[in-house]
């Protein structure tokens, strides 16, 4: 085969595909996804796994869900910074947990004023409660208060908020 007749026959393939995993997406009954998804982003490959396995996706979106939510990464700064973390309880507003988190500052990546610092810790809550950390939120002085507890070595320490 020419590298042309190759190429097309890629893409005539190519579309094939995506054709049929389409027209199967909409055929399947259960392509409305349900709770199980766990956030907007992967909403279209949870439909996708849906209609390849409608039997077993619920069990393995769940698994995706938890096992995203119970990793972390390098840039991930804050989050290490919870797992680093010696003490026991971590109490006040956004500003005042990060700067316990990371004294110096040189650990923690710069993330801006006291709303953009709240709204990246609101993010890494789901993982954390993963990991057994309780954690509560409240309104004081016109800002949110947190109070992020680190699990016990019996067990986790479950999670609540507000």
């Amino acid at each position: 085969l020419s590298e042309k007749q190759l190429l097309d026959e890629v893409i005539q393939n190519r579309d094939a595909l995506l054709t049929g995993l389409t027209i199967k997406m909409l055929d399947a009954k259960s392509w409305r996804i349900k709770e199980t998804v766990p956030d907007n982003r992967f909403t279209d490959f949870g439909r996708v796994v849906y209609a390849l396995y409608p039997d077993d996706a619920a069990a393995m979106l769940g698994a995706l869900y938890k096992a995203k939510r119970t990793s972390v990464n390098d840039d991930d700064t804050l989050l290490q910074a919870f797992f680093r973390y010696e003490g026991n309880q971590l109490q006040g507003n956004a500003t005042q947990i990060v700067k316990e988190l990371d004294p110096d500052g040189s650990r923690i990546q710069y993330m801006g004023g006291g709303q953009k610092i709240a709204r990246a810790l609101r993010e890494v809550m789901p993982t954390l409660r993963l990991n057994g950390w309780k954690i509560e939120t409240g309104k004081g002085q016109g800002t949110t208060i947190f109070r992020f507890t680190r699990p016990s070595d019996n067990g986790p320490a479950g999670s609540t908020s507000r």
